[in-house]
């Protein structure tokens, strides 16, 4: 069943005949109800960068208030500041500046003639550098010497931990890890929008009718919607099962 097949579908049922607005529907359906359960298992692979370590760098500034890395994030516990005389601006220090790690940035209550900084930058990298159809990383593992659970934990805040990785609005953050390891990444494939040039659904063809059902649903809701969510739930309780070990148990507390 291709869109052609599934927006006509949609037509007869519901009535509406604008081409444009089912499809419309049809993608919302998937990118709202259909992606977040789909977990159709994607992986790749990642050679990791080294961290890049500055000694004596002199920081950009426009008005003496505000300086600015070259380089950034800056790895936590690895900066150091030194004032114009080259001794160092201490955190116990009255004009020690507040510090965004994340954008590298340094704010001083009052004016510094001229600073410099040692300190270790964290490799960031898109997503996209990773693999272009990443929904949501699942899980990542070091395989540098063929363990392929050996896994590295996905950090939530650089302040908890000094080793690890952080995914955060489509950046990968490698903290601490050194060069030339190799990681494999789990992840969800994030489904294609259908479209006059993609107009094949990537969801097995057993599910092909949820795109036309919650479509419908979402044109008249008031008689398609309790079978689109009865169908939705059924799809959710699949896809689980799919994803677990055979022989374990599937507990459902519930399918929201």
């Amino acid at each position: 069943m291709d869109l052609t097949e599934i927006r006509n579908r949609v037509m007869e049922k519901t009535g509406n005949s604008n081409p444009d607005y089912i499809d419309s529907e049809i993608n919302m359906v998937q990118r709202q109800y259909i992606q977040p359960i789909a977990r159709v298992p994607g992986e790749a692979y990642y050679t990791t960068e080294a961290e890049k370590t500055v000694e004596g760098e002199n920081l950009t500034t426009a008005d003496n208030l505000t300086y600015t890395s070259k380089h950034s994030p800056i790895k936590r516990g690895s900066l150091t500041l030194y004032d114009a005389d080259g001794d160092e601006i201490k955190e116990s220090d009255a004009n020690y500046p507040a510090v965004n790690y994340d954008a590298g940035s340094m704010i001083f209550d009052a004016g510094e003639p001229d600073v410099t900084a040692d300190y270790t930058s964290v490799v960031v990298v898109s997503l996209t550098d990773i693999a272009n159809d990443i929904h949501r990383i699942n899980f990542i593992a070091d395989i540098t010497n063929g363990t392929r659970w050996d896994n590295v934990n996905l950090l939530l805040d650089f302040d908890a931990c000094s080793h690890g990785v952080r995914v955060s609005n489509g950046k990968v953050y490698f903290h601490g890890i050194t060069e030339g390891r190799t990681l494999l990444f789990g992840y969800h494939v994030k489904l294609t929008d259908l479209s006059a040039t993609n107009v094949t659904p990537e969801i097995d063809e057993q599910w092909h009718d949820l795109y036309w059902l919650g479509a419908a649903a979402m044109i008249n809701p008031e008689r398609y919607y309790a079978l689109f969510q009865d169908r939705l739930r059924e799809f959710k309780l699949d896809r689980i099962s799919e994803s677990r070990p055979h022989g374990q148990k599937l507990r459902v507390k519930g399918w929201w």
